[in-house]
């Protein structure tokens, strides 16, 4: 029996945190929908935690990269071919990450550096 190296651990890495991430973001945004009350410690910390994971998944992408580490220039070039399927995932993950950077903000969640400052610790989460 032959195996069948189809990836690097780099992007296993990649897979499984973005995945981690992705769904956790993805739950969150859904019980907002669903009931955005009775979810609104979830729906705080599942963003918090999920965006951190997608984030670091896409560093690992980097790494796999090999020449962007070396020559960070050449990383633009990711967003001038549009008819490269990883052209589409670059453009995917950023507006991805900078959508829910801005539903985060919206949230109230770019306070939580300040949570320890506060006796009621429940408006945060």
């Amino acid at each position: 029996m032959t195996f069948q190296n189809a990836f690097e651990w780099q992007i296993a890495l990649y897979l499984f945190l973005a995945g981690m991430g992705a769904g956790a973001i993805l739950s969150s945004v859904i019980l907002e929908f669903y009931n955005p009350t009775l979810y609104k410690s979830y729906i705080k910390s599942a963003g918090i935690v999920g965006m951190p994971l997608v984030s670091i998944g896409c560093l690992f992408l980097l790494i796999d990269l090999g020449q962007g580490l070396w020559k960070p220039w050449l990383l633009i070039r990711l967003f001038f071919n549009p008819t490269s399927a990883i052209t589409w995932g670059t453009a995917i993950l950023t507006v991805f990450i900078l959508f829910n950077d801005l539903r985060l903000v919206s949230l109230g969640c770019y306070q939580i550096w300040r949570w320890h400052t506060h006796k009621n610790n429940s408006d945060y989460f």
